[in-house]
């Protein structure tokens, strides 16, 4: 009985030892189960982080292309406009120019115009003085031979003063013609002008 008692007893103790192996292997399988499930939530969750950050990084890069591209298209608009405002600028001056140059055409015909029109004056003033001058030497001629003529009458003339008399006449008349050949040259000059 002893030997049973001490097989019994073994048994139970080593059914005891057994159960609790079991136990402790099924905690350490549930453990390990447990730290699996949990390192492939990590793993997964880590995963997930990478796809995200490769994610976040090719937005980033494809931002930064954008960004890129824009500054590329601003820049190009910018120097096109710089272009532009050459050419208007490089327009203007030329526009500046010619109305410069047209300025100056116009100033000068003005002064052309002032000048015919000076000369044109001075034709007119010059055909007017013959005109008093060669009346003045017709009413000169008119006086002295009058003046002559009554001298003759009355005898007060010595044939030297009548000579005298006679030359100055003469020198009148001379002066009367080379008056009325300047007033038709001066005459044709007004008409050429005119």
């Amino acid at each position: 009985m002893k030997k049973t008692l001490i097989l019994i007893a073994f048994g139970l103790f080593a059914s005891n030892v057994k159960a609790q192996e079991i136990k402790t292997d099924s905690i350490t399988r549930a453990t390990d189960s447990i730290q699996k499930i949990e390192f492939a939530k990590i793993e997964k969750e880590k995963l997930e982080a990478l796809k995200n950050q490769e994610k976040a990084k090719k937005e980033a890069a494809k931002e930064a292309q954008k960004a890129e591209k824009e500054a590329k298209e601003q820049l190009k608009d910018l120097e096109k406009a710089k272009k532009e405002a050459e050419k208007e600028k490089e327009a203007l001056s030329k526009e500046l120019k010619a109305s410069e140059k047209a300025r100056k055409e116009a100033e000068k015909e003005r002064k052309k115009i002032e000048k015919e029109k000076e000369k044109l004056d001075d034709a007119k003033e010059k055909v007017s003085d013959l005109k008093e001058d060669i009346l003045k030497n017709k009413e000169k001629l008119e006086k002295e031979q009058t003046k002559l003529e009554k001298d003759k009458r009355k005898g007060k003339l010595s044939p030297n003063d009548e000579l005298k008399r006679q030359e100055k006449l003469d020198d009148i008349r001379k002066k009367s013609t080379e008056l009325q050949n300047k007033l038709e040259k001066a005459t044709i000059k007004l008409d050429k002008i005119k």
